[in-house]
């Protein structure tokens, strides 16, 4: 298989092989006919070396947006792909992982043959008890007629567009439509900016990949990997989901991309030690793993990332996403040798083939 980092090689070659006719085709002016599908189709070409279903805008001032498209696993490797955009176009390219929000510039959108402006559609916002979050309320005239599942999708996608994919993927806690315009509504055009200001540490739009959620469950410990596991936390819900149900919705999104979703686990014996001390060496690998082989996240020279960890009655485990498995490998094992325990490695998928690291 191909992995990601090779994936996101052989798209930036293809970018600078074609950089001239691609500045050339966002240059150009817009009052001359000419053949959009055929540049779709041309900029489709390169974007599938990384995936077959990704979606781009491309225009403006050189400006290349991906888009998650509502599939928060894309938070974990868009970035990595704009941060390795080539040195010698910086200052002229400007590469988005995600769409941004637009700051409050008013623009409208066709749905459902309904046409409705962002300036039109009133919001309303109140703030959850984690002081990061929000509940949205919304109303447009223009949707009254639209049935529930119609104006959803043209709200959510008027506001994602509005505030830019993380914001709306971080921030909003759920969204509700009202049937008329209520007390304290603003227009959406506001909500960006309302958001940063209340719900940004900082005034800094949150990274969806770095939000990280802790968990308990209780084990069912049969003696397979993870079915011991009793507290962990994880800064992807989607993938140990679909690991517990066996879907592989999640899995296959980074498959697609060639990314690798994998958990490393080792038994413990706690008889002679506090697990507190125990959880403390784990800690300590995951520390070394990130330091010394995975590298620098959003530096674009990183071999993959940390997805979390967890605790289970027998053993330990960390959670990674991997964009070169093989370096990983190769880099690994001389690492996790130095350690007492045998750690093995198990992609995330129930029958998947376990690895030992270690060699013993």
């Amino acid at each position: 298989m191909t992995t990601f980092k090779e994936r996101t090689k052989q798209f930036w070659d293809w970018f600078t092989a074609n950089e001239e006719k691609l500045s050339a085709l966002v240059q150009r002016d817009r009052s001359v006919e000419g053949d959009g599908e055929a540049d779709v189709s041309f900029v489709s070409e390169g974007v599938s070396l990384l995936s077959e279903d990704l979606h781009f805008n491309i225009g403006g001032d050189c400006e290349f947006t991906f888009a998650v498209n509502g599939k928060y696993e894309m938070f974990f490797l868009l970035p990595y792909v704009t941060a390795n955009l080539p040195a010698k176009f910086l200052g002229k390219w400007s590469f988005f992982p995600y769409m941004q929000g637009t700051g409050g510039r008013q623009f409208g959108l066709r749905m459902f043959d309904v046409a409705v402006g962002n300036d039109k559609v009133m919001v309303s916002a109140v703030p959850d008890g984690d002081g990061r979050t929000a509940g949205l309320r919304f109303y447009a005239k223009e949707w009254a007629g639209l049935e529930d599942n119609k104006c959803y999708s043209a709200f959510y996608t008027l506001m994602e567009l509005s505030i830019g994919e993380a914001l709306a993927n971080v921030c909003v806690s759920e969204v509700n439509r009202a049937d008329s315009i209520e007390k304290g509504m603003f227009p959406l055009t506001e909500l960006e900016q309302w958001m940063i200001e209340r719900l940004c540490e900082d005034g800094k739009v949150p990274d969806p990949a770095e939000r990280y959620f802790t968990y308990k469950i209780q084990p069912e410990d049969d003696g397979m990997p993870r079915e011991d596991i009793f507290l962990g936390f994880t800064s992807c819900i989607p993938l140990l989901n679909g690991y517990d149900s066996g879907e592989r919705s999640s899995y296959s999104v980074f498959e697609e991309f060639g990314a690798k979703p994998v958990f490393l686990y080792y038994q413990y014996d706690d008889s002679g030690a506090e697990r507190g001390v125990l959880l403390d060496e784990r800690n300590a690998i995951m520390d070394r793993l990130e330091a010394e082989v995975l590298g620098e996240r959003g530096s674009g020279k990183e071999i993959g990332l940390i997805l979390g960890g967890s605790v289970g009655e027998r053993c330990f485990y960390i959670d990674l996403l991997l964009y070169d498995e093989p370096a990983f490998m190769n880099q690994a094992r001389p690492l996790l040798s130095k350690t007492p325990h045998r750690i093995f490695c198990k992609a995330f998928e129930k029958d998947a083939r376990e690895v030992l690291l270690t060699g013993r």
